[in-house]
């Protein structure tokens, strides 16, 4: 795995192992400011409806073991 930023990003390494602020994604889920649009997981729930900042529901993941 190649890692490139636009600019210097000296905590890095660290941010790695924090899980709410960095996760690797496909170029092609990201809108141009950089929002994900296409959320993937491999986790127990999937994402199934978003409204803002105010409501998440989750579903359970079929394929989580």
């Amino acid at each position: 795995v190649a890692i490139t930023h636009p600019e210097p990003f000296g905590i890095f390494p660290q941010s790695v192992g924090f899980d709410k602020s960095t996760g690797i994604v496909a170029k092609e889920s990201l809108e141009d400011d950089g929002t994900i649009n296409v959320p993937i997981g491999t986790g127990p729930f999937q994402i199934s409806e978003v409204e803002g900042t105010t409501r998440l529901v989750l579903t359970k993941n079929e394929n989580y073991w």
